[in-house]
């Protein structure tokens, strides 16, 4: 039996859930419950004995781990206890632990963490305020009807959970314009992102997160088990009888008269008074910029696409391919990093010679997909 753990219990007197039971010696030819486990770990179908003197008691519990001196375990659920011979199943109190026979207390658990940890069913919730922030409940999912925001709200993860704690929220239905940010308690961490910081929004019905604690103690690490996201794409054109003068070697925005067509607009990005595209989750972010050379000037015409971050930069490289005179369409494919919140917009400028034109038209467009 050497690959299980036993370990002696000093604690006497009646139990219940929250009861510390302290831990003493390693049952001979055992392992001590602190030389498998990590403090933080909940523990789960554990065996309790009692040995009376007058007959063996036994109790199975969850209970979590806190390693010190000595190594103790918190008593979170009391699933059956058989006491002087009756059976009692979810019973609301524990064993009174007498320890006076020559067992005396000790807690038995399977050495297998697959054994150990089982997958907990996740018990759906609603918010008793949908317009609010949310903090979410180990083991639930929050069922949150986001088409009643009336401004970006927060999904924040528990501040308090065991290893094998799970989480979760789903939008029961989206909105136009708003969002769900998902992110973890201060101090705490999701996947490998810094401490504290947003992991992702929730736009659209149907999509869901759901996150492990894999980390306990000071602090909490969750890993992701499951976050169902739709890729989000916009695409905005350019419209007929507005083109557009760029000057000579200065790069231009693009004007919205110029890109003021939802060509393709799903979820709320497209911004048609000012030509742009908003980014409503935090990603990475492929696109095309592409440009219509007018019918007048002379010389080559240059497109990129801009965000306004760090004194509005340049995407790299900042001069696409060139185009030369009468309606030359030029252009090209992008990648970006982009943040919640921000936007892109498309630049043109004429790379060499007069002041050239940039056609309003469908084949002047900018678009963008969201890679998950």
């Amino acid at each position: 039996m050497r690959n299980w753990v036993a370990q002696s219990i000093t604690t006497t007197g009646a139990t219940a859930v929250g009861t510390v039971l302290s831990l003493g010696s390693a049952v001979a030819d055992h392992l001590a419950v602190s030389a498998r486990y990590a403090t933080g770990v909940r523990l789960d179908y554990l065996v309790v004995t009692d040995d009376t003197g007058a007959g063996i008691n036994r109790m199975i519990v969850d209970a979590t781990l806190t390693t010190g001196t000595p190594d103790t375990l918190t008593i979170d659920a009391v699933h059956e206890k058989l006491e002087g011979g009756a059976l009692a199943v979810s019973p609301a109190s524990g064993l009174t632990l007498s320890g006076v026979g020559p067992g005396g207390v000790r807690v038995d658990v399977s050495a297998d963490a697959n054994l150990l940890h089982r997958t907990t069913d996740l018990e759906i919730i609603t918010p008793a305020t949908v317009d609010a922030n949310q903090t979410g409940v180990v083991n639930r999912i929050l069922y949150w009807d986001l088409s009643a925001l009336t401004v970006v709200r927060d999904f924040t993860l528990p501040a308090t959970a065991r290893v094998g704690d799970r989480v979760g929220v789903l939008a029961t239905l989206g909105h136009a314009t708003l969002a769900a940010r998902v992110l973890p308690a201060a101090g705490d961490a999701i996947n490998a992102d810094a401490a504290g910081v947003e992991r992702t929004r929730l736009l659209t019905t149907g999509e869901y997160v759901i996150y492990r604690c894999v980390s306990a103690g000071t602090s909490l690490r969750w890993a992701a088990e499951v976050e169902q996201l739709v890729p989000t794409y916009c695409r905005i054109d350019g419209v007929g009888g507005a083109n557009q003068t760029l000057a000579d070697v200065t790069w231009t925005t693009v004007a919205g008269t110029c890109l003021a067509n939802a060509a393709a607009d799903d979820f709320g990005m497209a911004d048609t008074v000012n030509g742009r595209i908003n980014f409503r989750r935090s990603g990475t972010y492929v696109g095309n910029v592409v440009g219509i050379c007018g019918l007048s000037g002379t010389g080559d015409m240059r497109m990129t696409a801009t965000m306004p971050v760090s004194g509005d930069v340049l995407i790299t490289p900042k001069d696409y391919v060139a185009g030369t005179q009468p309606s030359t369409a030029i252009g090209s494919a992008f990648r970006v990093d982009i943040a919640a919140d921000a936007y892109l917009y498309a630049r043109a400028r004429q790379a060499t010679g007069a002041s050239n034109n940039l056609q309003a038209s469908t084949g002047t467009y900018l678009e963008v997909l969201e890679q998950l």
